[in-house]
């Protein structure tokens, strides 16, 4: 993608915040990186195809968007804190291996009901999937090392199973899991 001759390879902080016109975006492989709070409380945003290439999403870059499912390519290494956050119409989300870094609260409030953790992800930060009242089913890579605060905590898990590769699990990992066996 170009712009007045430039090569555009990164989606700013604020790029799109509040654009309540907005319902699909495409974001081609010439993209790097979506800045923090790039798409943030797009409410209308129902669809994004992200393409390989992107490296990173910054914090809350769709936060509070209307987005219903996400397919992050294998070149994301790194979703930051917030990222999802309160994406209530948020029902599937595919990680891919590659990805290293799923931080904070990234997915927290919405409505995902199943997720693979990849074997490349090596921490799960604090409440990253709290709050995911539908969320029933984990499955964990074997690269997982810390299942940290609150990170599970408020959701309808009925199993999980623990890699060997687990050294610390934080406190209220698994918090108000009614369900769980």
């Amino acid at each position: 993608t170009e712009y007045k001759g430039l090569k555009v390879n990164q989606i700013d902080n604020d790029a799109f915040v509040n654009v309540e016109f907005l319902e699909k975006v495409d974001v081609s492989n010439t993209i790097e990186g979506i800045g923090n709070k790039a798409f943030f409380n797009c409410k209308n945003l129902k669809e994004i195809t992200l393409a390989d290439g992107l490296k990173e999403i910054l914090s809350d870059a769709f936060s509070n968007t209307g987005l219903t499912s996400v397919n992050i390519p294998n070149t994301v290494e790194k979703i930051d804190k917030n990222a999802f956050n309160e994406c209530q119409n948020l029902s599937e989300v595919t990680l891919k291996e590659g990805l290293k870094e799923i931080g904070k609260e990234a997915f927290s409030g919405t409505s995902i009901s199943s997720v693979t953790i990849p074997n490349t992800v090596g921490n799960i930060e604090a409440k990253t999937f709290n709050n995911c009242i539908n969320l029933k089913e984990v499955r964990l890579g074997k690269g997982i090392k810390t299942i940290g605060d609150s990170a599970f905590s408020k959701t309808a898990i009925e199993q999980i199973t623990i890699p060997k590769t687990v050294e610390k699990i934080g406190i209220s990992a698994f918090r108000n899991c009614k369900n769980l066996k």
